[in-house]
């Protein structure tokens, strides 16, 4: 009668006292090597899955380790800017040092800016008027949203370099610390498509928006 692997198998399954019962076969079973073309005892293949499960662990810790210590940086850059917000003198302020300090301290190539729903001094860029049906996306979105599409509208905010923007951070303005009426949109812009991808955590990018949202509220 043949037997088939399944069976094999589910035989061992079943049946955990097999080996306990007969140790003698452990030492006479040869396995192929995966690392080369020799056979090796069971007991030698079960050690490498072991090398290899602490390795693939290791490595994993390695990459957790990394993520936080990345985090801790951006953290502490987000304390930063938040601190330097709330020490503007005024609204002048307050949007220089945001521009400056996601171009220098968070590296972000590319940053617009526009506020609405307060009245505004017309000189300022940022307060330049927008369309109603941009307002009414913005108002839709309860958390900063990244990708590669945004409206036409706001890819126009970059001028020259719109059209060469792979991808976006969208923060919508005006959270409960705005403590006012301010609307608005802070957009991140990159040439990378990885740089702000759709499945990106949005913790950090999310605070950015409220600090800033207070600290125009605060000169109004």
């Amino acid at each position: 009668m043949n037997v088939s692997q399944d069976q094999v198998a589910r035989y061992l399954q079943d049946h955990p006292e097999f080996f306990a019962q007969r140790g003698d076969l452990l030492t006479q079973l040869t396995v192929p090597n995966p690392h080369g073309d020799q056979v090796i005892s069971l007991g030698e293949r079960q050690l490498q899955v072991l090398r290899e499960k602490s390795h693939a662990l290791e490595g994993r810790m390695r990459e957790m380790i990394r993520y936080a210590e990345d985090n801790d940086v951006i953290g502490a850059k987000v304390y930063a800017l938040a601190a330097k917000l709330n020490a503007a003198r005024n609204l002048e302020a307050v949007l220089q040092t945001a521009h400056h300090d996601l171009r220098e301290q968070f590296s972000v190539p590319h940053v617009a800016l526009r506020i609405w729903g307060m009245v505004l001094s017309p000189d300022q860029p940022e307060c330049a008027p927008v369309s109603p049906d941009l307002e009414q996306q913005v108002a839709a979105l309860v958390s900063p949203r990244c990708g590669a599409e945004v409206p036409a509208e706001v890819r126009a905010w970059f001028a020259g370099v719109g059209a060469n923007l792979g991808s976006f951070a969208l923060l919508p303005l005006g959270g409960p610390e705005s403590q006012g009426g301010v609307r608005g949109l802070l957009v991140l812009g990159s040439e990378d498509v990885h740089r702000f991808y759709s499945e990106m955590g949005s913790f950090y990018l999310d605070w950015i928006a409220r600090q800033l949202s207070a600290a125009i509220s605060r000169h109004f």
